[in-house]
Formats: structure tokens, sequence, C-alpha cells
């Protein structure tokens, strides 16, 4: 008997890739036969993609049992790894392959991979035959879609969409899909902001979301941990009502089969097996804005990063430290910039340290020399107010040397000997290779920088005006690393302070006129997750008259979205989404 009783949608198997590589801008593949939605016959294979795969067969003449280094073992992860890549929201991925006359399933989930014993096709053809008929019939969640989310495929977002979820008969205009939570209430998708590019580990994916109110939220979708599941909530409970910081409106664990779903359930036949036990959890927060790099003018990113001082003196005070500032964590919402992302953010201790850790946490390009140069070590790392504060330098640095202007205009890139001399992008060219002496080397080169004993870094026309508050903010840091004192809240609110006072009156003079670019390129930013040491100081006041630009008040909770990050792209450290 077959676990269903009727099929959702027609499918059929394809070898129209075996010659022809799926679309793919990072992996060129040619899986043997894959099974597609039937919809999708009629498209030119151009216009299909991995996101459009149900499953696929991969056939070799090698033996897997003899060597698993041969291209099959290889090809058949990559193809698993680019069908999660292009599908997060499934719960796993069910793939084939048929070696000597032999087929084997791979399953392939959060907490890692699973290979079945061989199946003799010759001797067992029977069995050979329930295989592909079962997977070929399967009901979705059979295959490992959450039947608790629905994205809509290429095929087009009709509004009269065949799968429209109970009690709605109509999309809203803009939705590419919808979820529930675990009282059925529905949640329309009206944007993937962003998703995880890992295999395992936490495969988070973020999205915009709005409820039937028309209320819009960031609903983030990840798998944790089972041992530490419940830090983060305890960690955005803990900072709840802090203006210009995501709040969080409610948190569920995903159920399958009323039960709450887990990669241990398929584990639970291999006991013998030993991996991570992960839980299925979604959280909807608010507000939902925009990455940084939609600041429309200086004036407006100087007073971000004003509100962003204030909030995390705020977060200081209630003992929790983000620890993972990056441009990623980090978002505009009317205006004024939140804090978001609290996946690697910690309690202090009464010391105002962190607990100290084995490994660094954090975006190599944003982490704090001094941190760096623990990891570089391999000594123990115990992150500080201060390295925030620190990788806050950094973020506004990078921006005013990477971009043109505002919006993600990409500035072009340097010639040779620019690029030898600039430190922002040479300290970046040490993290590259990711190991302990690269990010040795980069932390030296960051404090040569920070020290005045480099050349100055190669700012864009454009944010000419940031470079006097970038010095005096590069000083501050200095002057904390050489002596017994520490980077304070209220030294860095002044600094910024100042240097909005200065670039508004310069644009009131004479007005910045950005850049302007037909085809914007938006760049994709590194993940984020560092600290370094000293101690927090003096309680910060921020006078009503500077208000226009800081501590902005988020909104209540049953209006707007949270804030997530919506593309981004580099090499994080003891961090895996």
């Amino acid at each position: 008997m077959l676990p269903f009783t009727e099929l959702p949608d027609r499918r059929y198997w394809s070898s129209e890739f075996a010659t022809n590589p799926i679309p793919d801008a990072t992996d060129s593949r040619k899986p043997d036969l894959v099974l597609l939605d039937y919809s999708l016959r009629k498209l030119a294979y151009t216009e299909k993609s991995w996101k459009d795969v149900l499953t696929g067969v991969e056939i070799t003449h090698s033996d897997i049992s003899a060597d698993r280094k041969i291209p099959l073992f290889l090809g058949i992860a990559t193809k698993g790894y680019l069908m999660m890549r292009e599908q997060p929201w499934r719960r796993f991925i069910l793939l084939f392959s048929i070696s000597k006359s032999k087929i084997r399933a791979h399953y392939f989930d959060r907490s890692g991979m699973i290979i079945s014993k061989p199946l003799p096709i010759v001797g067992s053809a029977k069995r050979f035959v329930d295989i592909l008929n079962t997977t070929t019939l399967a009901n979705r969640s059979f295959l490992g879609f959450d039947p608790t989310i629905h994205i809509c495929n290429s095929c087009g977002n009709n509004p009269n969409h065949a799968h429209s979820p109970n009690g709605s008969d109509l999309m809203p205009p803009g939705a590419i899909g919808w979820v529930y939570d675990n009282e059925g209430n529905i949640y329309w998708i009206m944007e993937i902001l962003w998703k995880s590019r890992g295999f395992f580990k936490r495969g988070t994916v973020c999205y915009r979301v709005r409820d039937k109110s028309d209320r819009e939220y960031a609903l983030k979708d990840c798998w944790v941990n089972e041992e530490v599941k419940d830090v983060e909530i305890n960690l955005l409970n803990a900072v709840q009502d802090i203006p210009n910081v995501v709040q969080l409106v409610k948190h569920w664990d995903v159920l399958f089969d009323e039960q709450p779903d887990s990669t241990s359930h398929i584990r639970a036949h291999c006991p013998t097996f030993k991996y991570e036990r992960k839980i299925h959890r979604r959280i909807l927060l608010t507000p939902c804005g925009l990455p940084l790099t939609h600041f429309k003018d200086i004036p407006e990113l100087i007073g971000v990063f004003r509100d962003l001082v204030v909030a995390h003196k705020a977060m200081v005070d209630r003992r929790v430290l983000h620890g993972d500032l990056s441009p990623n964590n980090i978002i505009i919402f009317e205006g004024r910039g939140f804090f978001i992302d609290f996946d690697h953010a910690k309690f202090l201790s009464n010391d105002g340290k962190a607990d100290a850790s084995s490994r660094g946490t954090g975006t190599i390009p944003y982490i704090s020399f001094r941190v760096l140069r623990l990891m570089g070590d391999g000594r123990l790392v115990q992150h500080t107010p201060c390295d925030d504060l620190e990788s806050l330098f950094y973020i506004l640095l990078e921006f005013t040397v990477m971009y043109l202007g505002p919006k993600g205009i990409l500035a072009p890139p340097p010639d040779e000997e620019a690029l030898r001399r600039d430190p922002v992008r040479r300290w970046g060219l040490a993290y590259e290779n990711m190991t302990r002496d690269g990010l040795a080397t980069s932390s030296i080169w960051k404090r040569e920088f920070i020290s005045g004993l480099t050349d100055p870094a190669l700012i864009t026309p454009y944010f000419a005006p940031c470079r006097p508050l970038l010095d005096e903010w590069r000083r501050a840091i200095a002057l904390t690393s050489t002596q017994p004192t520490t980077l304070s809240h209220d030294k860095i609110y002044d600094i910024l302070t100042r240097g909005l006072t200065q670039v508004r009156g310069q644009a009131a003079e004479t007005p910045l006129t950005p850049p302007s670019a037909l085809h914007p390129t938006l760049s994709p930013f590194p993940s984020s997750t560092s600290q370094s040491t000293a101690t927090v100081a003096v309680p910060l006041t921020v006078p009503p008259s500077l208000h226009d630009s800081a501590a902005a008040v988020a909104p209540s909770l049953p209006d707007p979205p949270l804030a997530v990050r919506r593309s981004r792209r580099s090499k994080q450290v003891s961090r895996n989404r």
C-alpha cells in the first residue's frame, strides 16, 4: 500500500540535463536523471533550475563501496547541496545512485548525510520498481517538502494558485508563497530576504511576510541544536523594548505529524550514528527593514550608526553583547538603524566580558584586531563591548571605501598599485586564506592602520566628508589599545554627533550629489561575528536636540516587521547558518 491516496502533482522523469548542465551561476552539474513537475515540461531546459528538481538518480559503472572518492560520491553530494541551496525550505533531500547494478538512497538534512545499504537490482527487481513508483507518486512531504510552507516554483505566480492554503481563495498581489504557524494562522511570503548557502548546520532562511491584517514581519526559519534551542529566544527577551533593536513577536517549533520537527526522526533507525540533533524553529520579528546599503545619504548613514551606539549601550546595560556585527546584521527602518540576528549573542558576566571560547565568532573583515590576534594564536577568546564598537568602525569604514554612494553602488576596483596601498583591501587579502597565519596577519595590518602606521584608507569622493569622523574614531580605538582604558559608548556617540553636525553643515553649503549608475551593483556582505577587549564605560545621555537621527523607538509589536539582511557573501568563523 502506498502512503497516500491521490497524486497531488503530475511528475515526469527526464534525462534532459545528462548532457546539458542545469543552469547555475556557481556550479555546472549534469544530473543523469531528475524528477520534475510535469507543468515544467514545455519549458526550455535553460528556464529550469535546481529549485525545480524533486529528486534524481546518478548512474555509474564504478563501485562506490570500493572507493568513496569516485566522482559519483562527490557528485551526488554536490547535487544534493545545490538542491538544498535553492530549496532551503525543504526538510531533507533524497537522491539515489546506481553503482555496479546496485541502488542506494542518499539522504541529506541539516544534521548530515545517510547512505543506505545497497540493493541489488537484478535480484530485487520488484523492490527496485517499488522504489521508483513510490518516489514518482509520493506526496511532496515524503520527498522532504515541509507541509507548513509553500513557495511557488518557476511556473509563475498565479493569484488563483492550485495549492492555495485552506481558507484562502486568492494570494495577495506580490506574494510568492505562504507559511502556517502552529495555530493555523497564515503568513503570506512576500520576499526571500536571505538564505544560507551552507548545506548542514542551521540552514537559516529569512522571509518578509505579511499577515491577514497586512502587517509585515521578518520570519526567521532555522534548525537549531536542541541543547541550545532557547538561547536566542532568551537573548531576544532580554533586549525586549530597547529602541533600535529587533523585537520578538512570537516563536514556535515547526510540527510534522503533530510532533516537533527534528533531524532525529530518521536517525532513530540508525542508533550508532553520532550527530547534532536539530530542532526546526521559526521566529517572527519586527520591524522588517532594508539592508544597510539602502541609506539615502551620508547624514542618514551616520545617524544610523549613532542609533546603533545608543542601542548597543542599552543592550550592554542589560548584560547582552551582540558579538556578531556586520552589515548583514544591521538594517534601516524608517531612517533608523536596528540590530538584528542574535544567533551568536552572549550574556555578559559581572566583569563585562562574555564567557571565554576556544573559537572566536564573527565575520573576519569586521572583527577587532585583538580578537583576530587571539584567534590566530589559537588562544581562548573573550569578547567585550569594545570589540563590537570597533566592529562598527570597520563597517562604516568599508562603506566609505567600497561604495560610490547610496543604494549599494560599488566603486570600481582600484589599480594594482592602489590595491597594494589600500589598508582596507590589504587586510582582506590576508583573511582570504582563513588560516591562523592569515588571521594573525590581518590582525597586524588592522592594528597598524588603527595606530596610523599605514597609508590612509582610499575613501571614495562621495564619502570624503566622513574622513574627519573616521579619523577621530580610529584614534579613539588606538588610544584604548595602548592605555588601561576602555572604549566608551559616550565617546563614540560624541564623535558621531560632531561628524553629523559637520556633514550637515557642508551639505547645506554644497549639497552632495551621489554618482549615478545605470545598473547599480548591490554588494553581498559577509556574515559577522566579532568582539574584542575592554569593558564599557559611563552612562550615555542623549540630548533631545540631537535626537534627529539617534535612539529611534521601534514600532509597537502589532505594527510593522523586522529586518533581516538580503544578500550575503563571505567567509565566517565558527559559524554555519
